[in-house]
């Protein structure tokens, strides 16, 4: 299972973004993914949340 998101990179066309894995300690199975972004054009503003994969789709968990 991959799970996407773009890089911290000079990338055009693209604001640089990351992602924080919440893991299930006993299945080892994703649970949740914080995406953090970093936009260019405001970058007084810092890094800042953007949303959380599954509040975003309305899935209970990011299990395969």
């Amino acid at each position: 299972m991959n799970y996407w998101t773009s890089s911290v990179s000079t990338f055009k066309n693209t604001n640089p973004s990351f992602r924080v894995f919440e893991i299930d300690s006993e299945t080892m199975l994703p649970v949740k993914a914080h995406t953090y972004v970093f936009d260019i054009a405001k970058p007084e503003d810092g890094w800042k949340y953007d949303h959380e994969m599954t509040e975003l789709y309305g899935m209970k968990d990011l299990s395969p």
